[in-house]
């Protein structure tokens, strides 16, 4: 949205029945006050509420988006919407719900969402249920006297996806379309679109960065090797599959069926070929695949993603203003990265609670401070990373035109007794340009060029906040199997992680 709707805007919120179960109704400064609290969310969070237009008119007929609201003392993701009175009861609210929802689950680490309204408010909360929230808590508040939660978690879209294809046990629809029946699982189950290849081997090619070995989690899509038999003869289509999280495997293959996922390579397909198991993907890793070219280029085109998800002619609009920017993506050298490129750098973090190992397990512990970097810290940083891009590591910059919005650099130094790990020496996002994919970007082209140097692992000391923590281990990280103890003693607080490539 922008300030040319205020006067649609009006029409929503300035409407006493429409805005019966908010504290008060909007009169004009109070709506545009709410336009303008929207555009500094875009910019500082990278979302906010967006407008729902019409899509045959694009008349523009309420708001909808994602919002960080205190909720009960939590400051948590939240779905928000308000339609105009003639427009409600037709499905749009639901409609542009589930749209943000998906947009959310795809182009965020947050492990849950919420939505949250006066206990009164029936026809929100019915909302809420429509897109697969589920009821979390209710409280007592000064303002709604009693407030309603609702929420729905990552897993519930796993659980969702696993019972759908559980229901289809000794199905033969799918004999030959394995990845087709993966996918229909997640997509149909859960309203939602992804974008895979066209077979199973072209889809565990364009995950490679997020593959990984041993037992699938529960809900990973698991990826064979197959030699199957084409109308141009034998080729690598591949095999894939749902883990159920306990070894075995849901997948089509003569039926859809459940085995051990190791056991599939015992199988026998009409080819005389076997599987042969390549690793697991984890779903987020799925959500976040860009439909433009599968290699999560970030120029989003939401608008476009969002119509695909759409049956009752509205959309959200403005998302590709703010969040489907086209981003630059580069290898760092003295031409695009100098000891000024960091001038402009946001590096800052409030902090309230970090990890720490007390009696051999760790905890999380209150521990209050800001970090900040100054004028000083940046230049300082800035040379030091110009200083190694020309000696021994290379760097990753996202670009928002010239400037520099996030880095990553890895040491081309190997270490590691039992593995050969090679080291992410940091990784960081400008503050305003947070939670919009670009530290997944930036980490995925790390392992990429840690794998060129022949790594087995990339080693992380990362940050022990919790924040930080989590946003590791929505990456894929686990603690390190070996401690690189010169590291670990020269950030004594840093927890040491691994990510395997």
């Amino acid at each position: 949205m922008n300030p040319e709707d205020y006067e649609a805007l009006f029409r929503v919120l300035g409407d006493p029945e429409t805005m019966w179960h908010y504290p008060y109704t909007f009169d004009g400064q109070h709506v545009r006050d709410w336009i303008e609290r929207n555009i500094k969310r875009y910019r500082k969070d990278g979302f906010g509420l967006w407008a729902v237009c019409l899509r045959d008119t694009g008349e523009m007929i309420g708001d909808c988006g994602l919002t960080l609201q205190n909720i009960n003392g939590e400051i948590l993701p939240e779905i928000g919407y308000h339609i105009r009175r003639d427009c409600q009861r037709k499905g749009y609210a639901r409609e542009a719900a589930m749209a943000v929802r998906n947009w959310a689950f795809q182009n965020t680490d947050y492990p849950a969402l919420y939505s949250y309204c006066k206990y009164t408010n029936i026809p929100s909360i019915k909302t809420a249920e429509s897109i697969g929230m589920g009821f979390d808590r209710e409280y007592p508040d000064e303002v709604n006297g009693t407030t309603h939660v609702s929420v729905i978690r990552r897993e519930d879209l796993i659980e969702n996806m696993i019972h759908w294809a559980e229901a289809r046990l000794g199905s033969t629809k799918y004999v030959g379309w394995c990845l087709s029946f993966i996918e229909d699982a997640l997509e149909k189950s859960n309203e939602i679109e992804v974008f895979g290849g066209d077979s199973a081997k072209e889809s565990a090619l364009l995950y490679a960065d997020g593959m990984r070995q041993g037992m699938p989690e529960r809900g990973a899509f698991v990826f064979y090797d197959c030699i199957c038999q084409g109308s141009d003869g034998p080729a690598n289509w591949g095999h894939c599959g749902i883990s159920l999280g306990d070894g075995k495997i849901i997948h089509a293959w003569d039926t859809v069926r459940i085995d051990d996922y190791r056991e599939i390579e015992a199988m026998t397909a009409l080819s005389g070929n076997h599987p042969q198991y390549i690793g697991w993907v984890p779903v987020d890793r799925v959500l976040m695949q860009n439909e433009e070219d599968c290699v999560t280029s970030y120029d989003l085109k939401i608008p476009e993603m969002l119509a695909n998800y759409t049956d009752k002619g509205c959309e959200v609009k403005d998302l590709a203003i703010y969040m489907g920017m086209n981003y630059q993506y580069k290898r760092l050298d003295k031409h695009n990265f100098t000891s000024h490129s960091l001038d402009e750098f946001v590096r800052h973090q409030t902090v309230a609670e970090c990890w720490r190992k007390i009696d051999n397990d760790w905890n999380l512990v209150p521990n209050v401070y800001e970090e900040n970097w100054s004028q000083m810290q940046c230049r300082e940083i800035a040379e030091d990373v110009v200083h190694h891009i020309n000696l021994d590591q290379t760097g990753f910059g996202a670009f928002d035109g010239e400037r520099i919005i996030g880095f990553a650099t890895v040491s081309h130094r190997m270490f590691g007794a039992a593995a050969r790990y090679v080291q992410l020496v940091c990784l960081q996002i400008s503050e305003e340009y947070r939670r919009q994919g670009i530290g997944r970007k930036l980490f995925s082209m790390a392992c990429e060029e840690a794998r060129r140097l022949g790594g087995d692992k990339l080693y992380i000391s990362a940050h022990s906040s919790k924040e930080s923590q989590a946003a590791y281990r929505a990456l894929g990280c686990s603690y390190a199997e070996e401690i690189n103890e010169e590291l670990a003693a020269a950030e004594p607080f840093d927890v040491q992680m691994e990510y395997r490539l």
